[in-house]
């Protein structure tokens, strides 16, 4: 009578369980589950099929879109990789090609829309905004190993180069916006071993042309004595107060140092003439003493 009972209960217990034992299933090394619901691990109401309440621990991360295929080995890794000893390293593989992006963003509450922050683009560029109507920076790592990013703003656009070959700025590239605003300033020192300043107009050669009209001197210390400053200078007080535009300073001093030298030769033609002339009459004066 026992051994009837027993035997009930085990068919019965079996029972029960072959629908739960049937809902997993091995083939090869895998083993896999049949059940269409989610799958909970410490917790008893999974929201996704995978819901683990605790940690994970695994090498790689891998994600993929079976709408989009994945025989192409655009593949989206996120694994940890140690190429020598005591040497963590974290990658994330996106892709196969340069023609892939990590975006970090946020999803509109209004209009459910994706709305890009930061990127970084597989062809080495970084960039922070959503589209060109934004304030963006967009930096890339040229073949020439150089870095330059530009900024989009305002309307008006601005382009930085910087050459990183060893590590030193080499070069610098602003373009003027449409409102023509200060680009680039700087409170301190700038310390170059070169500046190289492009001219938008002529240097003042033209001084050396034979139908110049260079000012009497007389003229010029008339001006000095009223004005105190050089024609054609700023005074003092607006270089004290506007600064100093480097081109046009340069060009103007360069305008005097010319014409300082046609002076200097004008005053060397006098005194050359008025040599010939003192020994003109010293001769003229000897041969009236020899005459005596």
């Amino acid at each position: 009578m026992i051994s009837k009972k027993r035997t009930f209960l085990c068919l019965l217990f079996l029972g029960m369980s072959l629908p739960l034992l049937a809902q997993w299933e091995s083939r090869n090394n895998n083993i896999y589950n049949t059940n269409s619901g989610f799958v909970g691990i410490g917790t008893s109401t999974p929201a996704q099929e995978l819901d683990v309440n605790g940690s994970i621990q695994a090498k790689k991360l891998e994600l993929l879109d079976l709408n989009r295929g994945h025989s192409n080995g655009d593949r989206l890794r996120l694994y940890r990789d140690d190429p020598r000893s005591d040497y963590a390293l974290l990658k994330l593989q996106l892709g196969d090609e340069n023609q892939a992006e990590f975006q970090i963003g946020y999803v509109d509450w209004q209009t459910q829309e994706w709305v890009k922050s930061f990127s970084i683009h597989n062809n080495n560029t970084i960039q922070l905004g959503n589209n060109a109507g934004d304030s963006k920076m967009v930096g890339r790592i040229g073949n020439n190993r150089t870095f330059g990013f530009h900024i989009n703003r305002w309307g008006g656009k601005y382009e930085w180069t910087i050459g990183s070959a060893n590590g030193d700025l080499s070069m610098m590239y602003l373009e003027r916006n449409i409102n023509g605003r200060i680009l680039f300033s700087v409170n301190g020192q700038v310390h170059a071993k070169q500046i190289r300043v492009n001219l938008d107009y002529a240097a003042p050669d033209y001084v050396f042309h034979k139908d110049y009209n260079l000012r009497p001197l007389s003229e010029v210390e008339s001006f000095i004595n009223q004005h105190h400053h050089l024609p054609e200078i700023p005074s003092g007080k607006t270089l004290e107060t506007e600064g100093i535009n480097v081109a046009d300073m340069e060009m103007s001093l360069l305008k005097k140092v010319e014409e300082l030298t046609l002076y200097m030769i004008s005053v060397n033609k006098e005194l050359d003439q008025l040599k010939k002339e003192k020994a003109s009459l010293l001769h003229r004066i000897e041969q009236l003493e020899n005459k005596k």
